[in-house]
C-alpha cells in the first residue's frame, strides 16, 4: 500500500475553497481512438506507467534513431500516469521533486499526483492506491480521466485528458498534452535525433493531491514548501552533478496551474502553449530573452539574456550605451548623469536643455528660475524622477507621446530595434524583442508564409508580402512597401529619417517639442554630423556584460512573452548555427525586406 496516512495538511485543512479552473490551449486531436488522442490509453490507475515493466515503450516508429536528450540517446520511454515521461524506467513517484533532483532523465509537462481511478475503480481491489493497474488490464477507452498516446512517424503525443487527483477525486480536472516532434521536418537535424517539445494546457483545475498535502486539489495557505508540494513542470537530465535542467514558471509554487494555462513563451503569447527546441541533446537557450541585470551603470543596467556560441547565456544591455544627452539619465553608461551637450546658447538643467535668462527675460510661456534658466512656466516648480520629464506641468514617462517607427520600440526616451544585439540561439528567432521558435519548426497561420532566406529567414511573414522586396527604410504591409516612418512621432530633437526608417538627431527646427517631436521626417541623407544610419554608436569602453554565471540549470520565464534574441538567425541545419550568434552583437541596420509579422 502506498499511503496509509494522508499528510497533516490534509487533516488540518479539511475544508478549502478551490480556485476556478482556468481554460487555456486547444489540444491536438484527430489522432485516432474514441477520444481523438490516439488508439492507446492506460487502464484506470494510481501511480502506474505504460508499459508497466521493461523494456519500455518503443519510440522508433516516431524517431527511427531515437532522440538525443541531454547526454543520453533513447529509443524507449515510459509514460507515467503522474504527468511525465521518463527514459530509464517507470517512475511511480507521486509528489514531484524540484528540478534539479529528478530520479532519472525526464520530461514533465505536469508532474503531480494524477489519479485516474475516479469513483468507479477507487474501491476495486485490482486498482489499489499507488500500485498501478492489474497485469493484463487494457485500455478502457475512457470518455474522461484517461491518459492517451499516439506514435506516428516524426511525432509522439501524450494526452492527460480531464484527469483527477489522489485520492480518487474525479473533479476538478487537469487536461494537458505533450508533443514531441522530430526536427528533421524543419531542417534542423543531421542525425535524426534532434526534436522539439510542445506543452499544451487546456484546463487547469488542481495543483496537489491529498498525499502531497493538498486539500481540494490545492495547497492550503502557508503550507507550500513545508506540508504541501504543488506540481513541477519542465525538464531534468538527472546527471551527476545535475546541472542540466529547467523549470517552467511557478513550478512547485501555488499558482502553477493558472500560470501554465494562461501563460506562454510564444510571440504573441498563446495562452497555455509552451514550445522548446532540443538540439544536440540540450534545450536550446531556454532562458534567452529573460530579463537580467548587467551590473553596468545607467541605461545599460537593464538587460536580457542572450545565447552565446557555446549555448550558455550572457546578459547584454537592452539599451546599449549612447552619446551623452541632457535628459536626466546616464546615457553613456559611465556612472554619472549626463549634462549635455546642448545647443549654443542653452545649458542643461538636469533633464532638458534650456535657455539662459537674458537680462531677466524669457520667451512667452517660460519663466526664469533662481539658477537663471528659462523653463516652461507650468514646469517651474516640478521636479521629475529619473526616466521622466515635465510636460504641461506634470511628470510623464520619457516615452510618453513617442510613436516609434514601425518595428521599433521606445526605451528611455529613444527608439530602438528590440532585436538588435540579441541572440536567441539555434532554432529560435527574434520577434519584437522576444525569442520564438523559428519556422518551419513551428506552424505559420493560414495567412502567413515561412521565410527560408534573407534577413527574415525563419520568420512567419504575411503571404501577400512574401514576394515583395522593399528598399532600405521601408517594409511591406498588405502587399505594398511603406515607409517605416509612417505615423512615427520621434523623441524631442529627433526626426524620422526616410533612408533608414529610424529616428535621428534633427538639425531642423523643433516643430512640436510638446508632442515629442512633431512627426518630422528627414530626407534621404541625414544632417551634417549624423551618420544617416539611425544612431549606431560606438562602445565607450565601459565594462562588459556579466556572464550568467549559472550552473547550467534555469527557470523559464514568468508566462509573459520573452524578450531578446538575435537579429536574424537562420533555421537550424543551415550552415554552422553558432557562427551566426558569435558576431551578433555587431549587427547593424540593414535593408529590411518586409515587416516581421505576427506568427500565430
Amino acid at each position: 500500500m502506498r499511503r496509509a496516512v494522508l499528510s497533516l495538511a490534509g487533516i488540518l485543512f479539511a475544508v478549502a475553497v478551490a480556485p476556478n479552473a482556468f481554460a487555456g490551449a486547444t489540444l491536438m486531436t484527430g489522432l485516432g481512438g474514441t477520444a481523438g488522442y490516439g488508439t492507446n490509453c492506460m487502464p484506470p490507475n494510481d501511480d502506474g506507467s505504460s508499459p508497466a515493466g521493461t523494456p519500455g515503450l518503443d519510440i522508433t516508429p516516431a524517431f527511427p534513431n531515437g532522440i538525443h536528450f541531454y547526454s543520453g540517446t533513447y529509443t524507449t520511454t515510459w509514460i507515467n500516469n503522474n504527468g511525465n515521461i521518463s527514459f530509464n524506467s517507470a517512475i511511480p513517484t507521486y509528489t514531484s521533486d524540484a528540478f534539479p533532483g529528478a530520479p532519472q532523465p525526464m520530461i514533465a509537462p505536469y508532474w503531480a499526483d494524477v489519479d485516474t481511478r475516479g469513483t468507479t475503480f477507487c474501491d476495486n481491489p485490482g486498482y489499489p492506491d499507488g500500485e498501478g493497474y492489474p497485469a493484463g488490464a487494457t485500455c478502457m477507452n475512457p470518455a474522461s480521466n484517461g491518459v492517451w498516446w499516439s506514435i506516428t512517424p516524426g511525432q509522439l503525443v501524450v494526452t492527460w485528458d480531464q484527469v483527477g487527483y489522489f485520492q480518487c477525486h474525479p473533479t476538478p480536472v487537469m487536461t494537458f498534452q505533450m508533443i514531441l516532434s522530430s526536427a528533421a521536418s524543419c531542417g534542423g537535424s543531421t542525425t535524426g535525433m534532434d526534436f522539439d517539445i510542445e506543452f499544451r494546457y487546456a484546463t487547469c483545475g488542481w495543483e496537489a493531491g491529498d498525499a502531497s498535502g493538498g486539500t481540494n486539489g490545492f495547497c492550503p495557505p502557508g503550507t507550500v514548501g513545508t506540508l504541501c508540494t504543488p506540481a513541477q513542470a519542465g525538464f531534468d537530465s538527472a546527471q551527476v552533478p545535475d546541472t542540466n535542467y529547467a523549470s517552467l514558471p511557478m513550478s512547485q509554487m501555488a499558482g502553477i496551474s493558472t500560470e501554465l494555462c494562461t501563460g506562454s513563451n510564444l510571440t504573441p503569447p498563446q495562452p497555455g502553449v509552451w514550445q522548446f527546441v532540443v538540439r544536440g541533446g540540450a534545450i536550446m537557450c531556454p532562458t534567452a530573452g529573460q530579463a537580467c541585470m548587467t551590473s553596468m551603470p545607467g541605461i545599460c543596467a537593464a538587460g536580457a539574456l542572450q545565447c552565446t556560441a557555446t549555448g550558455s547565456t550572457t546578459c547584454v544591455p537592452l539599451t546599449p550605451a549612447q552619446p551623452s544627452m541632457c535628459n536626466g539619465l546616464d546615457n553613456n553608461c559611465d556612472g554619472m548623469i549626463d549634462d549635455g551637450p546642448c545647443p549654443a546658447g542653452e545649458v542643461c538643467d538636469g533633464t532638458a536643455c534650456v535657455s539662459q535668462c537674458l537680462e531677466g527675460g524669457c520667451p512667452a510661456g517660460e519663466s526664469c528660475t533662481t539658477k537663471g534658466l528659462c523653463v516652461p512656466t507650468d514646469c517651474l516648480n516640478v521636479t521629475c524622477p529619473s526616466g521622466e520629464r515635465c510636460v504641461g506641468g506634470a511628470c510623464v514617462d520619457d516615452c510618453s507621446g513617442i510613436t516609434c517607427p514601425i518595428d521599433q520600440v521606445c526605451r528611455f526616451g529613444s527608439c530602438v530595434d528590440p532585436c538588435a544585439g540579441l541572440n536567441c540561439g539555434m532554432g529560435q528567432v527574434c520577434e519584437m524583442g522576444m525569442c520564438v521558435p523559428s519556422c518551419p519548426c513551428t506552424t505559420c497561420t493560414s495567412t502567413q508564409t515561412c521565410e527560408t532566406s534573407g534577413p527574415l529567414n525563419g520568420h512567419c511573414v504575411a503571404t501577400d508580402c512574401a514576394s515583395v522586396t522593399c528598399p532600405a527604410g521601408q517594409l511591406c504591409q498588405a502587399g505594398a512597401c511603406i515607409s517605416a516612418c509612417t505615423g512615427a512621432v520621434c523623441p524631442p530633437g529627433q526626426a524620422c529619417q526616410a533612408s533608414s526608417g529610424t529616428c535621428v538627431a534633427s538639425a531642423l527646427p523643433d516643430a512640436g517639442a510638446a508632442d515629442a517631436g512633431g512627426g518630422l521626417v528627414l530626407p534621404d541623407s541625414g544632417p551634417s554630423g549624423v551618420d544617416g544610419g539611425g544612431g549606431t554608436f560606438t562602445d565607450d569602453g565601459g565594462p562588459q556584460p556579466n556572464e550568467d554565471g549559472g550552473d547550467g540549470g534555469s527557470t523559464f520565464g514568468d508566462g509573459v512573452a520573452k524578450h531578446g534574441c538575435g537579429c536574424r538567425t537562420a533555421p537550424a541545419g543551415q550552415g554552422a548555427p553558432w557562427a551566426i550568434g558569435v558576431g551578433i552583437g555587431l549587427c547593424v541596420t540593414f535593408a529590411r525586406r518586409r515587416r516581421r509579422s505576427v506568427r500565430r
